[in-house]
């Protein structure tokens, strides 16, 4: 069922890729900078999106290397979008300072780094709740000690 709801990015066309690694965060971020200068709840609702966002993309890999290289794109556009439509909007929310830090860099940087542990979740749980992972040997019992044979008797001797 997961490979159906959420297929792997190598089985996805060239058009869904492009959709999923351009569009998406760059819609996504330039839309939650806009959210950003509406009201504290539209700033929390796309963060909310963006989190549920990177979780599900990371979760179309199965290499933890490939899920934080696409986290690292995938952040560096959402953050630097959600700038742009933050100043293009009116740089002017009511958002609290913890939720929504007012200098650029610090909310850039906020938003870039959370992306790749979040990726690489969504990896994780592909990963686990895959139906084709493969089941985990178990564990052999410990060989028992090998008692020695006693040796033969030599030719000619009588048993005492």
């Amino acid at each position: 069922m997961l490979r159906k709801l959420l297929p792997e990015w190598r089985e996805m066309g060239t058009t869904r890729r492009a959709i999923e690694a351009l569009w998406t965060p760059l819609a996504g971020g330039f839309g939650a900078g806009f959210g950003a200068t509406v009201s504290t709840g539209a700033w929390a609702f796309n963060v909310f999106l963006a989190i549920v966002g990177a979780v599900t993309f990371g979760a179309q890999h199965r290499s933890q290397r490939v899920s934080v290289v696409r986290g690292a794109l995938s952040g560096v556009q959402f953050g630097a979008l959600v700038l742009v439509g933050y100043h293009v909007f009116g740089h002017d929310s009511d958002a609290p300072a913890w939720l929504l830090p007012p200098q650029d860099v610090l909310l850039f940087l906020l938003l870039f780094t959370a992306s790749l542990p979040l990726h690489q979740l969504g990896t994780w749980l592909r990963v686990r709740l895959s139906p084709d992972r493969l089941p985990e040997p178990a564990p052999q019992p410990a060989a028992a000690p090998a008692t020695p044979e006693p040796a033969p008797a030599a030719v000619g001797s009588h048993p005492a």
